[in-house]
């Protein structure tokens, strides 16, 4: 793991170490393996000290938490890997390329393919597929909508005024098939809405980043991604990009089905929207 900015905070202390501080310092700067084992217990361990120790370390080094040191070391262990050094430019936009690579690359040691191809086998077995998001996950959702019709697939996104989703659940079919979009897996209504839509005898899928959410719990299986909380500068992150990832994934699971059906598909509906296009304008 790539150290030198951390090696840069701590020759610009202010205040230098004391002899236990030293110690976690020296451990992280010796440590080898994968950031997500350093924990605090771990630094307890192997360096014998304690909270007090630990918290003096982190404020004399410019850490607000240990969560903020966490989110440091993985960007350092990211940005010097071999990928990274390969792929990203040399512009002004470094930063955005590495954290989307970062939340890219987190989510594709996370895709269970096993798992994406029986969701792909339900979408191909259902009479039509609904989507239902709020906010920024609806857009999740006409994304994949858009998809599955390009490809010759029924499919709509719900209306997300509360009561229109209620009742439209409520008048779904047992053939057809819920898809629930959520970031954090409990929007209240997103979850009413999967829970009427089971109890009609409904499969009902959820998409979020939280496998052990009430929404994930309440469906029949969840496809989970990881989201960009992984980043500390999450602000100016869109929070969709890993879902549109999944989006992508799903797409090329479902051509790779039956690439000759779903390719001239998909060039028939471009010649309609061109023809369409040129016949509005």
């Amino acid at each position: 793991m790539m150290k030198n900015n951390l090696i840069e905070r701590y020759n610009s202390l202010k205040k230098p170490l004391s002899k236990n501080e030293d110690k976690i310092y020296k451990y992280l700067i010796d440590f080898n393996t994968n950031v997500e084992e350093i924990s605090i217990k771990n630094i307890f361990k192997k360096t014998n000290t304690g909270f007090s120790t630990l918290y003096s370390f982190l404020k004399k080094m410019n850490f607000s938490s240990m969560k903020e040191l966490t989110f440091f070391l993985k960007e350092e262990e990211l940005k010097s890997s071999k990928d990274f050094q390969d792929n990203v430019g040399n512009d002004n936009n470094n930063e955005i390329t590495y954290l989307y690579f970062k939340i890219l690359n987190e989510n594709s040691k996370n895709i269970d393919d096993k798992l994406i191809t029986d969701f792909v086998q339900l979408i191909l077995k259902k009479k039509y597929i609904y989507f239902l998001g709020l906010g920024e996950s609806e857009l999740v959702c006409m994304e994949m909508s858009y998809r599955l019709i390009r490809f010759g697939i029924q499919s709509s996104v719900l209306k997300t005024e509360d009561g229109y989703i209620v009742s439209k659940t409520l008048s779904l079919d047992s053939e057809d098939l819920l898809i629930c979009v959520s970031i954090s897996g409990e929007s209240k209504i997103i979850v009413e809405a999967a829970k009427i839509a089971k109890d009609k005898g409904l499969s009902v899928v959820s998409i979020c980043s939280n496998p052990n959410s009430t929404l994930a719990k309440v469906t029949n299986f969840c496809i989970p991604f990881v989201s960009n909380n992984i980043t500390s500068s999450d602000f100016y992150i869109s929070s969709i990009l890993p879902a549109i990832y999944l989006c992508d994934i799903l797409s090329k699971k479902l051509f790779s089905i039956n690439e000759e059906k779903y390719r001239n598909f998909r060039e028939k509906t471009s010649k309609l929207i061109t023809k369409y296009v040129k016949y509005k304008n």
